[in-house]
């Protein structure tokens, strides 16, 4: 993070995440968002540590359209997918469920050659509603706290 005072670290809350970065993305808020989470198409061609620097030991956060075909959503990345874990939901002050946070796990394909680079997992932010969500966080598994 070129640019930064020394020892700067984001650190956001959920709810940050949330209702204040991604709701402001969804809304179109561009200038609300700081420059080191840009929107990224980590469902491409690429594996997820060549899309990003697999010798970090930090957290990357991005935005990315999901690309959904028919009623489902395509999760393939380069030699694998992301597979679901579990989803929980995410309430507004009034207890009402306004998005929910999805926990990923990239998986390379059976009998691809190519290695994991270490184990990754991605938090997925959605809003209810929205017709092009986006997505939240990806961190390397060994840094999930």
């Amino acid at each position: 993070m070129n640019g930064y005072p020394i020892g700067f670290r984001f650190h956001p809350s959920e709810d940050d995440l949330f209702f204040h970065y991604l709701a402001k993305k969804v809304a179109g808020e561009s200038e609300a968002i700081p420059p080191f989470m840009p929107e990224v198409d980590i469902y491409c061609d690429g594996d997820p540590w060549e899309i990003f620097d697999s010798n970090s030991r930090e957290s990357f956060y991005v935005f990315t359209r999901l690309k959904v075909i028919k009623s489902r959503v395509k999760r393939t990345a380069g030699s694998g997918t992301w597979s679901n874990g579990n989803k929980r939901k995410i309430m507004d002050s009034r207890g009402e469920v306004v998005g929910y946070n999805k926990l990923f796990t990239f998986k390379s394909s059976a009998g691809s050659e190519k290695m994991e680079n270490g184990r990754w997992t991605m938090h997925e932010y959605s809003m209810i509603g929205q017709e092009n969500p986006f997505d939240g966080q990806i961190v390397p598994e060994d840094n999930y706290c």
